[in-house]
C-alpha cells in the first residue's frame, strides 16, 4: 500500500537523523520539510475518499499540490558540468 511505502521512507529519513545526527544538522529544516509532505500524503492515502474523510483528504492532497516546486524541478532539469581539472603538462 502506498501508505506503507510513505511511512517507511519517512521512518528511514529519521532513521538517519537520529544516526547520523551531526551530519544531517545542516539539512534538518529541509528534511523536516520533506516528512511533512510525506506524512501528509500519507494521511490523504490512508483516509477513504468518501464520507467525511473526503474532503480532508482532498484538502492535504490540495496543500501539497500547492507547494511550488519550480526552482527544484529547473535545478534538477540543469544538467551538472564535472569540474574542469587544470591539468599541467609535465615539462
Amino acid at each position: 500500500m502506498l501508505s506503507d511505502t510513505l511511512w517507511e521512507a519517512r521512518d528511514g529519513i529519521e532513521h538517519y537523523e537520529r544516526e547520523y545526527a551531526e551530519e544531517f544538522r545542516e539539512i534538518a529544516p529541509a528534511l523536516a520539510k520533506v516528512k511533512t509532505v510525506l506524512r501528509a500524503m500519507q494521511a490523504a492515502c490512508e483516509l477513504c475518499p468518501v464520507g467525511k474523510s473526503r474532503n480532508r483528504a482532498w484538502q492535504l492532497v490540495g496543500a501539497i499540490e500547492a507547494l511550488d516546486t519550480t526552482a527544484l524541478t529547473r535545478l534538477l532539469e540543469t544538467p551538472i558540468e564535472p569540474a574542469k581539472q587544470n591539468r599541467k603538462q609535465p615539462a
